[in-house]
């Protein structure tokens, strides 16, 4: 009678413990809908944030362009450096920053010839300031070497320093003093006040008011001496 009990309680026990194991491990059609929209709304957020990863790859993207267009553009000045330093310091007596070129030559040219009409290809060291009112084509000469103050230079391949001085030919020079002009094909003022040497290759080498204007005529020094003879040639 015992065993027939003890039976008995067993498969009540197990009848009425499986369907709630059963039922309880099986989901629902509600917590499925609950979980597949909880899956949805992850989905989403993802998406969401690809796509925000997708607009800064793409801002990235376009800002390596610009970069890689810079340095392309930047190439010829990237070739300059490895020639070119920069001293912060005085380098013989000389205060600094000093700009150093080694290993390589500084050409400075106009755009088509020594003789062409672009104004360019001029070295100007210092200010050499504008009078005003200036000159029309005060400084339309190109690849000219040009000093100091108030300064013309109408020509090519000339020299001037000094102040309110003037080269207008091919090749002329006046080297320093004031109001002087060189005027003829190679002619040279070397200094003084209101030199002309305007004679190709005639030079005034100072003085004041001194005027070469023969062909190689040449005026050493003085107050208004003028040399305007023709040469053993019959120059004028």
């Amino acid at each position: 009678m015992k065993k027939l009990l003890l039976v008995l309680c067993l498969v009540l026990t197990t009848v009425l413990f499986v369907p709630s194991v059963a039922s309880a491990s099986t989901p629902t059609l509600k917590s499925l809908a609950k979980a597949v929209a909880a899956l949805q709304k992850k989905v989403n957020a993802q998406a969401t944030t690809i796509a925000s990863q997708n607009a800064t790859i793409s801002a990235l993207q376009t800002t390596v362009a610009g970069h890689t267009t810079t340095l392309t553009g930047a190439a010829p000045l990237l070739a300059i450096a490895p020639y070119v330093s920069l001293n912060a310091g005085a380098i013989n007596g000389v205060k600094g920053p000093n700009i150093v070129f080694t290993g390589a030559n500084v050409q400075i040219k106009s755009a088509t010839s020594e003789s062409d009409t672009t104004g360019t290809g001029n070295l100007i060291v210092g200010w050499d300031d504008n009078p005003s009112p200036a000159p029309n084509g005060y400084r339309s000469g190109s690849n000219n070497l040009v000093c100091g103050d108030w300064n013309a230079f109408t020509s090519c391949g000339g020299f001037v320093a000094g102040s309110n001085n003037a080269v207008s030919s091919t090749y002329a020079s006046v080297g320093g003093g004031s109001a002087n002009i060189a005027s003829g094909h190679e002619a040279s003022v070397s200094g003084g006040w209101g030199n002309v040497a305007s004679g190709n290759f005639a030079s005034v080498s100072g003085g004041g008011l001194g005027t070469a204007s023969g062909f190689s005529a040449s005026i050493s020094g003085g107050h208004g001496i003028t040399a305007s003879t023709t040469d053993a040639w019959g120059h004028p």
